[in-house]
């Protein structure tokens, strides 16, 4: 099962949400996430603690488990988040 994943600009912080059967089924519960936010977050598809699908502007991160991606956004997740 996959689950929905958003982490916080600096890295710092995700949540996961429910489990879908298919990465495209996580992709449309993230797309209607909506504005609940007070940032946009960084959001991907995981399973077993790895993020299989990371979002566009940092496909990079695909593959990469969730300590890697939260290093690289707390390095970096600042000039990052001027992309959204």
């Amino acid at each position: 099962m996959y689950q929905a994943i958003a982490f916080t600009p600096d890295g710092e912080d995700y949540i996961t949400e429910g489990e879908y059967k298919t990465v495209e089924e996580c992709w449309d519960r993230i797309n209607d996430w909506g504005s609940r936010w007070i940032f946009y977050p960084f959001t991907g598809v995981v399973k077993n603690k790895r993020v299989i699908s990371f979002c566009d502007i940092l496909p990079e991160l695909s593959n990469k488990d969730i300590k890697t991606i939260q290093k690289a956004l707390k390095k970096d997740g600042d000039a990052l988040y001027q992309l959204l």
